[in-house]
């Protein structure tokens, strides 16, 4: 049609356009400028028009502005199967994202397979880490598919904009399209066009693999097109092609994996593997030696250069064989939060098989197929002012985040930036995943939503009339906030909206505990009448109820993979029934560990990132470390006067920052109050902030990269302030023992004549022999202050060991791909001399990871020092032995410190 002319023109191509009716006319059309041009910029002002939609209007296109029940607010973007639009229905008012077929393919036979073949290919595919499928149709003739709009930025765009990335951030996001490429292959289909412009970073920092239209199915031949239609063609982009895709010869996984890895490659330096011309790139793809990334780039880890490296190795049988092993040789550089996708591989790496915990029984509406729970959550309930309105509905939008990484910028450590408008005290806080905003609500049932970056308060939620706000945490998708106390329900909000959305039955007294899975399936609560109960989040429906006789459960956790979870009790009718902790398998509910030992109520409590130990902290002023696998404390700090408020572990796994102090009524004393953070290892405090602003605080939580904290207390207040970094080469353990474990034991048979010796496993320390025949006498003693430990030969069978286990017994974070330095202090008298070895026991097996021989020193106290890198899968000790026989030949260890070196940055 021709370009409108006048204001009466323009209108009638919105009319013919279909972007508005007449009624929608009549109500914008008085007082509009009689030129077209004023006319359409008044009415995008207005948010009548997009801009996009005005150009197209002023230059007489009308066609494609109205697509089915879908109105095209503007492009996205092009790629060489179409272009891809904006759009939202018309009636529902959902954004989506819309690839149009162009005119010329939607003529050709191979244009309008490979259009149907993609929509096959995505409508198979249901993964957080794929841009779903929600349609496929056409309109008037124009073919067209309906998938999920992500609102972010493709991975292209970032490197253009920013350059290389931070490399943690890459192996972030090629772990997370690995994940997704994973569930791909798992159905049948290679990609076939990994690179950075087809993976798509949200806003909320997740990684989806965009364009299936290359995919080729393995596994179904009504999906198999490209072997028929493109026999002659090499399909893919040229700077990220596999060396066997550009030979046209059959592709599987391995191929996804190469072009992954390019993708890798530019992620960490900023350009493609190779340049030149498209012929010299398929080239050099082909015979070309990969380029070095940390010639490149100097501060990138050598393990991850030969990760890179891997991946684009010429022959696919050199590479990883699959997207799960990629994801295991990244687990180095991954954060301890990863999504439940990918910690499940990590985990499954561990045991060397994948377990899945079995679900409880579910409902009749728990049964529905996932889509049709997500279509029962679209429609809202009414009754108690639309409190049962969708968690599960449109992805709210997020703010934007460069990277998807919050940069926040906060006063001096000793000053902390206050955000005030609170009218009582701050009883609990939470941050987005995202670190952007934090929430934080009072006794008076106040929450307010802030900026973390500005400290500007951006909504003031309602809660219930004369509610008492007591705790509040966050759905792991960063979507929701959850709150509750007293006088009020637990309530679901929208973080970017502060909108409720949803309401679930609260507990009898108040709601003190509040947590959700990893994978955003349960909700867990606990409260003033001693229950704990766990919810299906979705449905609200209660799954399972725990009552203990103690009537006060003051907190619940989730382990960091989802398969069990914790509270924390306070006073009951009897001493054995008061101040506990109780473990509970998510799957099946069966009770896992009863841990004893706080002498009042159990406040807080927090699992390790790694899932090995449970922290806990408690009225009686004191932290305690447990052993989740003997259910055995590890470790007691008396961390502060009165009342230990909160427990939160940094990202490092070994520090834990607290506050706490003293109750009101129990004032004056020293303490005043405190922020502190602790060396789980070692005992030490490493930090602490008292006095001024820091007094009183109730809650606490640090941001997830751990650089920053937020807090909150009884003068109304909420402080923001940095953390200090994790030390250099941090002490992951320190062997010690109290002065008081004097003991001289025979190991005979199988058995120690002293209990000192026995009691010493539970620390993770084992002093035997593996030889039945095998005779030895294990001392322990004090010098100068400091213990230690001798072993004695008797009999000519040598198998003596004096053991320390990091798995079982010790529980240290030494993570697979990470290097570390084992140092030992020990001396020898007379002729003993020995070695000492780190171990990687497998099974019956027992190979060295690095071994060290220990030279007579004539009872002078000697150090030497071991390097080595865990590897996946198996167990890690310190194995030590004395290798001389007879009376008076002692080998003793009074120090072993294991300590990371170039730590993941």
């Amino acid at each position: 049609m021709a370009a409108p002319m006048t204001t009466p023109d323009f209108l009638d191509l919105i009319r013919a356009s279909g972007l508005l009716d007449d009624g929608a006319l009549a109500r914008v059309a008085g007082d509009l400028p009689p030129e077209p041009v004023a006319c359409a910029e008044k009415l995008v002002t207005a948010e009548v028009l997009t801009p996009f939609q005005a150009k197209q209007l002023l230059a007489g296109r009308v066609r494609g502005l109205v697509l089915g029940q879908y109105r095209v607010l503007g492009p996205l973007g092009k790629g060489g199967m179409g272009i891809v639009y904006l759009a939202e229905h018309v009636d529902l008012g959902r954004k989506v994202a819309i690839k149009v077929l162009n005119e010329e393919q939607a003529r050709e036979k191979l244009g309008l397979e490979r259009f149907f073949r993609e929509a096959r290919a995505v409508a198979a595919l249901d993964h957080p880490n794929i841009v779903r499928l929600h349609d496929i149709t056409q309109s008037a003739g124009t073919y067209f598919l309906v998938m999920e709009f992500v609102d972010g930025t493709d991975l292209q765009a970032l490197i253009d904009g920013a350059g290389p990335l931070l490399y943690s951030r890459a192996a972030n996001y090629i772990a997370q399209a690995a994940a997704g490429l994973r569930h791909a292959h798992s159905k049948g289909f290679v990609h076939r066009d990994i690179k950075p412009a087809n993976l798509i970073l949200a806003s909320d920092g997740t990684v989806k693999v965009l364009d299936m239209g290359l995919a080729r199915s393995v596994c179904n031949p009504k999906d198999s097109l490209t072997g028929t239609l493109d026999e002659d063609v090499i399909v893919g982009t040229a700077d990220y092609l596999s060396p066997e895709q550009a030979l046209n010869a059959d592709l599987d996984a391995r191929s996804d994996i190469y072009s992954l890895g390019a993708t890798f490659f530019a992620l960490l330096t900023g350009r493609a593997p190779f340049q030149g011309s498209t012929a010299q790139k398929v080239a050099q793809h082909q015979l070309a030696a990969t380029p070095d990334v940390s010639k490149l780039r100097p501060d990138v880890a050598p393990g991850m250069a030969a990760v890179v490296t891997r991946m684009m190795a010429k022959l696919p049988r050199d590479r990883y064989q699959s997207a799960r092993e990629v994801i295991i040789a990244l687990s180095p550089w991954l954060p301890v939060d990863m999504p439940s996708e990918i910690t499940v591989v990590l985990r499954a790496a561990e045991t060397t098989s994948i377990v899945r915990p079995a679900r409880a029984p579910r409902t009749k509406l728990q049964r529905l197929s996932r889509g049709a729970r997500r279509a029962a959550w679209c429609a809202p309930v009414l009754g108690a002012g639309l409190l049962y309105a969708v968690l599960g509905g449109a992805r709210s939008a997020q703010p934007q985040v460069v990277g998807g990484e919050a940069e926040p910028q906060f006063p001096s450590a000793t000053e902390p930036q206050l955000l005030t408008g609170h009218s009582s005290a701050v009883n609990d806080i939470v941050f987005s995943p995202d670190g952007t905003r934090c929430a934080s609500i009072d006794w008076d049932g106040k929450l307010f939503i802030w900026d973390a970056k500005t400290g500007t308060r951006l909504h003031n939620s309602p809660t219930r009339p004369g509610a008492r706000g007591l705790v509040c945490a966050t759905t792991p998708d960063g979507r929701y906030l959850l709150v509750a106390g007293e006088r009020m329900p637990v309530l679901a909000f929208d973080w970017a909206t502060g909108r409720e959305v949803r309401a679930y039955q609260p507990h009898e007294k108040a709601t003190w505990g509040i947590a959700v899975s990893p994978g955003g399936e349960y909700l867990l609560t606990s409260g003033g009448d001693g229950t704990v109960i766990l919810r299906d989040l979705t449905t609200g429906d209660e799954i399972r109820r725990f009552e203990v006789a103690a009537k006060q459960a003051w907190t619940v956790a989730f382990s960091p993979d989802g398969t069990k979870f914790a509270a924390g009790f306070g006073d009951g009718p009897a001493p054995e029934e008061s101040n506990f902790i109780k473990v509970w398998a998510t799957a099946d509910g069966s009770e896992l560990n009863r841990l004893t030992g706080h002498t009042q109520d159990v406040r807080a409590i927090e699992f390790r990132p790694d899932g090995q130990v449970l922290a806990s902290g408690g009225f009686d002023g004191t932290i305690r470390l447990w052993n989740l696998t003997t259910g055995t404390e590890i470790r007691r700090i008396d961390a502060h006067e009165s009342i230990v408020e909160r427990v939160r572990f940094l990202p490092d796994g070994r520090r834990v920052l607290t506050c706490g102090g003293p109750m009101p009524h129990v004032k004056p004393n020293e303490e005043g109050g405190t922020a502190k953070i602790w060396d789980t290892v070692t005992g030490r405090e490493l930090a602490c902030w008292r006095g001024g602003p820091w007094s009183d605080l109730i809650s606490i939580v640090p941001s997830r990269d751990g650089r920053f904290a937020v807090a909150g207390g009884r003068d109304q207040n909420v402080r923001l302030w940095p953390l200090p970094a994790a030390p250099v080469d941090p002490l992951i353990y320190g062997f010690q023992l109290p002065a008081s474990a004097v003991f001289k034991s025979t190991f005979r048979d199988g058995q120690h004549t002293d209990p000192g010796a026995r009691a010493l496993a539970g620390k993770g320390i084992y002093l035997h022999c593996w030889k039945n025949e095998s005779v030895a006498e294990f001392r322990c003693d004090v010098t100068e202050a400091r213990p230690w430990i001798g072993v004695t030969n008797l009999n000519a069978d040598l198998s003596s060991q004096v053991l320390f286990q990091f798995d079982e017994g010790l529980n240290l974070p030494v993570v697979p791909g990470k290097r570390y330095r084992v140092r030992v202090e020990y001396r020898t008298a007379n002729d003993a001399q020995g070695t000492a070895q780190v171990r990687n026991p497998r099974g019956n097996e027992y190979p060295a990871l690095a071994e060290v021989r220990l030279e007579g020193t004539n009872g002078t106290w000697t150090t030497v020092e071991m390097a080595f890198q865990r590897p996946v899968g198996g167990k890690i000790d310190v194995c030590v032995l004395n290798s001389a026989v007879g009376e008076g030949n002692q080998l003793a260890v009074r120090t072993v410190e294991v300590l990371e070196i170039e730590p993941v940055k």
